[in-house]
């Protein structure tokens, strides 16, 4: 099986590219918070906010079917950010939830995290990064 998991701002870009067969698409219950803060916020492009929404829309569509998953933020993977020595963002919070997910794995599945933020420092061990 192959997992890809997505940041923010890299889902946002794959809105109309997500779904692909024998492809578990995984997320960060930060990048859902940050998806419905985007959809309201006053400041965001309207592309973007249309892309969240469209996004929140596909997400409903595929509720249950497998397609894909949710990582959720936890007060032990805090833990793990803070013995990182990562800062305290949204963005770290999605790098820690991406590292978490691998470990619950098989290990001859595939693991891509797909980001446009440059951490490649932390990634070391990380299986795949594909930068978009």
């Amino acid at each position: 099986m192959t997992y890809k998991f997505y940041d923010t701002c890299s889902l946002l870009l794959k809105v109309d590219k997500l779904w692909e067969d024998n492809v578990v698409v995984v997320l960060s219950s930060i990048t859902l918070e940050e998806l419905e803060n985007i959809k309201t916020a006053a400041n965001k492009d309207p592309d973007v906010k249309y892309a969240a929404r469209k996004l929140a829309h596909e997400l409903d569509e595929h509720f249950g079917d497998g397609s894909y998953t949710v990582m959720i933020w936890n007060n032990d993977l805090m833990e793990d950010l803070v013995e990182a020595h990562l800062p305290i963002t949204n963005d770290s919070k999605i790098i820690i939830c991406a590292d978490a997910y691998i470990d619950l794995i098989e290990p001859e599945d595939e693991f891509i995290f797909y980001t446009n933020d440059d951490h490649e420092l932390f990634f070391e061990d990380m299986k795949q990064i594909s930068k978009e």
